[in-house]
């Protein structure tokens, strides 16, 4: 008996916590919306800029380090990504085109099962659907990753000056884990802990410890185009990545 009543006040407990935790979600809703109304003040004629994954990259990060007890660390990224996903579309619409398979499976993850995904029939038709405003963003396979069907999408960003690599799902990942990179028309942003992803043609790269890791090559009419990863944010293209080198994408270095 004594036994079924400490139950008992175990529930009411939770009960209570459960009470205190909807009450600050639906708080940190009205905090969210207002945050939407002061960027649509910001942007004035032109569109807002909903989508910050550096910011959401650093609260991750932020509430990780502080995090201690059995609960694990994949279920706190999947409970603030559901948070992350339901404020954001507090903020204004949100459309997400990706291709199908795994690419639309981490989007949907990613940003929850309220935002309008668009499956698009191959990479080219996702880019496009982001360069003439009918999706925030594009979520495509991230080169080189284990999951990567081959195809070489990256190449036309060299064509794209405006969309870049601003974000790589799942944000709390292994070497191992399939991922896909989220490629919006906005110019990318440090989230603290970053890799800073580079298009070069240059027939040379750096050898030794500077050499930078090469994500994925493809070959075009006038040679090979590279993808190198650089650590840490990097304004500036290097000098060695010769005169039509661009920055493709920031993207937040990996939480495990």
């Amino acid at each position: 008996m004594k036994g079924e009543m400490r139950l008992d006040d175990l529930r009411v407990e939770i009960d209570d916590v459960d009470d205190r935790i909807h009450d600050l979600l639906m708080r940190r809703a009205q905090i969210a919306s207002m945050v939407g109304e002061s960027k649509r003040k910001q942007a004035g004629d032109g569109a807002p800029r909903l989508f910050r994954p550096a910011r959401e990259a650093r609260v991750l990060r932020r509430l990780l380090a502080r995090h201690h007890g059995p609960l694990p660390r994949a279920v706190v990224q999947d409970v603030w990504r559901a948070i992350i996903a339901g404020n954001l579309l507090l903020q204004g619409k949100m459309i997400v085109a990706a291709t199908p398979g795994v690419s639309a499976r981490l989007a949907r993850d990613h940003f929850g099962s309220c935002v309008g995904l668009q499956e698009a029939p191959a990479a080219g038709a996702a880019l496009d659907a982001v360069s003439q405003g009918r999706a925030a963003v594009a979520v495509l396979p991230f080169p080189g990753c284990p999951a990567s069907d081959g195809s070489a999408w990256w190449p036309a960003l060299a064509e794209h000056p405006g969309l870049h690599i601003v974000g790589q799902i799942p944000v709390f990942r292994s070497a191992s884990s399939p991922t896909a990179a989220l490629v919006a028309e906005q110019a990318p942003e440090p989230s603290d802990v970053d890799v800073t992803l580079v298009l070069a043609s240059a027939a040379t790269l750096p050898s030794g410890d500077d050499a930078p890791a090469v994500l994925a090559t493809a070959t075009r009419g006038e040679g090979t185009l590279r993808l190198v990863a650089l650590g840490g944010y990097v304004p500036a293209v290097p000098r060695w990545a010769g005169p039509e080198a661009r920055i493709a994408g920031v993207v937040a270095a990996a939480l495990t």
